[in-house]
């Protein structure tokens, strides 16, 4: 059956799914500052309460009581950690670099629903720093959207042959600590992250990014939504 519309995916409008997941994309990272921010809290209450708890303690100090300070001091510290990890204390904000690179919108594959495009620009207008979109189906190149680099189609190295052949997503966060970058001709020379996501044991979805890290956890799960819809168009 053919695809005649976003709506029988179950899906709303474009303009609702991309204000929901800018929505989600900002209660998440909210949830994890005030999670970290919590955590923080409570082993400055812990550390507080175990001093306190020894300096006024009468008599002598017990093994049991000396093994719950110990507890309360571990307990405290793996708190802090964990809120340390998690709240955004003054980030340092990664920089977006101008990508060299002709603009492109092509679809080398038959589209008359027109899925693959809506896909496409749906990656491109709901993750701000991706700013290339291409998908390489069974040694063809079959579509390329935004800034696009020297090589007019995908040429497999041994990262893409990996991630087709485990099938499983391939995320380079910071691409140029990767000894194999040179491999993503296809891509503009100064992309600072990269995504590879396998639709089929010969076909994946491939997104490049102007900043380092652009990716956040909530976009993972539209890339992965996305992908559901257009990998039984794509083999």
């Amino acid at each position: 059956m053919g695809f005649v519309g976003p709506a029988l995916f179950g899906l709303r409008p474009e303009t609702d799914r991309l204000t929901c997941r800018c929505a989600a994309r900002a209660d998440d990272e909210a949830a994890r500052t005030n999670a970290g921010r919590l955590a923080i809290g409570a082993s400055v209450v812990s550390f507080a309460s175990t001093l306190t708890n020894r300096l006024f303690a009468s008599g002598e100090v017990v093994d049991a009581h000396s093994r719950a300070d110990l507890m309360c001091v571990a307990s405290g510290a793996m708190l802090l950690l964990y809120g340390i990890a998690n709240v955004q204390i003054d980030p340092r904000e990664e920089e977006t670099v101008d990508l060299e690179g002709v603009e492109v919108s092509e679809i080398q594959k038959s589209d008359p629903d027109g899925l693959l495009g809506w896909a496409s620009r749906s990656i491109i207008n709901s993750i701000p720093n991706v700013r290339s979109v291409l998908i390489y189906e069974g040694g063809k190149t079959v579509l390329r959207e935004g800034i696009m680099g020297e090589s007019p189609v995908v040429v497999p190295g041994p990262i893409l042959e990996k991630a087709l052949t485990s099938e499983e997503k391939t995320y380079f966060a910071r691409l140029e600590i990767l000894p194999g970058r040179f491999e993503f001709t296809y891509l503009p020379a100064e992309t600072q992250a990269v995504l590879i996501q396998p639709l089929s044991p010969t076909s994946a979805l491939i997104l490049g990014a102007d900043k380092v890290r652009p990716i956040a956890s909530v976009d993972f799960g539209w890339i992965q939504a996305i992908t559901q819809r257009i990998s039984q168009y794509v083999g």
